[in-house]
């Protein structure tokens, strides 16, 4: 009897963000690697941005960190939801990794 279960997204989870009186429910399903190694992209890409960086640039930063955590078709969904605004989808992401994506990618990354 086969009593393992397997699972190659180890991370997943469902958040809802709030813009004013409106919502958004996104899912996350990923490897815990595979996050860790994109968000450091992010945050290499973010440790750059400054108040003189290029609105382009700080919108494709937050889409980057949205489109890693999200995948593409829900971090577009993020950045329209906020209307384009890079730092209300940074703030979002940021707030949304340290309240508990986090601890869901350590939790995923000690059962291997």
């Amino acid at each position: 009897m086969f009593n393992h279960e397997i699972n190659p997204f180890p991370v997943s989870d469902k958040v809802t963000f709030r813009n004013v009186d409106k919502t958004i429910t996104l899912t996350v399903r990923a490897d815990g690697t595979g996050l860790v190694t994109g968000l450091k992209r992010v945050y290499d890409r973010l440790s750059n941005v400054t108040e003189e960086t290029p609105d382009a640039e700080r919108k494709e930063a937050a889409r980057l960190f949205a489109d890693t955590i999200f995948g593409e078709d829900q971090g577009k969904r993020l950045m329209t939801f906020y209307g384009g605004d890079s730092l209300a989808v940074i703030t979002a992401c940021g707030m949304y990794f340290r309240g508990r994506l986090g601890k869901k990618i350590t939790k995923a990354q000690k059962v291997k």
